[in-house]
């Protein structure tokens, strides 16, 4: 039986906004973007708590329901002066899907290029002639893909159940096959109508990131730079191995 209640628990570049897509043309659940994104909370932080009890109210009452929210998005210091809240939010039954993206240097290159070009989603404007990455930015996003996302989700899934881990590397690509090897999907792939999602992946960075060498030389310098952690094994600023999970 397919879960009522949907998480997906990801970081961004991830492919948590394909994946939720799929899951959206495939079991017809809400999907509800980031509830906890301190993005969208009210300026007056005086109506913050009635703006978490709405999300949280909303996300516990539904009877279906697929949650995408980054790590981060959980963590974030301001929901947590309302302990009630959290303490409901962590009680509602999710099927909770974990999403990793191993190659941290194409990461870090594709928000680098979301940032420069204020495009996250296809059509993307580099395809056609390519694009020069800001130096400054792509060292910002090494740091920040490696400490905040990467790290970040390890630290935080040692306290949160994950019922299912997929490999961003692993999509296919095409929503029904990528929909089928999902654990939760029930059903033969030839039995799965032909639906496609409008989420597209990027093109491969070598082909159009102008300055590649350069951008790949300073992502090398960073992750050698990094103490070593026994939680994983990485190579070129791509991870090849968890051994924590």
């Amino acid at each position: 039986m397919i879960p009522k209640k949907i998480q997906i628990l990801g970081n961004p570049r991830t492919g948590s906004s394909y994946l939720s897509s799929v899951l959206e043309l495939y079991i017809g659940y809400e999907t509800l973007s980031g509830p906890l994104n301190t993005d969208k909370l009210p300026k007056n932080t005086d109506e913050h708590e009635a703006f978490f009890e709405k999300v949280v109210g909303h996300i516990y009452d539904a009877d279906t329901i697929t949650v995408k929210s980054h790590i981060t998005h959980l963590s974030t210091q301001f929901i947590q002066p309302y302990p009630h809240l959290v303490e409901k939010f962590n009680g509602i039954p999710f099927y909770t899907i974990g999403l990793i993206r191993k190659n941290l240097l194409e990461t870090a290159m594709s928000l680098t290029i979301g940032k420069m070009t204020n495009k996250f989603s296809h059509p993307y404007p580099h395809e056609a002639e390519g694009i020069t990455l800001d130096v400054d930015q792509f060292k910002h996003y090494c740091e920040q893909v490696y400490r905040v996302h990467f790290i970040g989700f390890l630290d935080a899934i040692e306290h949160t159940t994950i019922d299912e881990l997929i490999y961003y590397e692993d999509f296919i690509g095409t929503a029904r096959e990528d929909f089928a090897q999902l654990q939760l999907c029930e059903t033969p792939l030839d039995q799965l109508p032909l639906l496609h999602s409008t989420h597209k992946k990027a093109p491969k960075k070598q082909t159009v990131v102008h300055n590649y060498d350069t951008i790949v030389e300073i992502a090398l310098d960073y992750a050698n730079s990094q103490p070593i952690d026994s939680r994983f094994t990485m190579e070129d600023f791509v991870i090849t191995d968890i051994h924590c999970l």
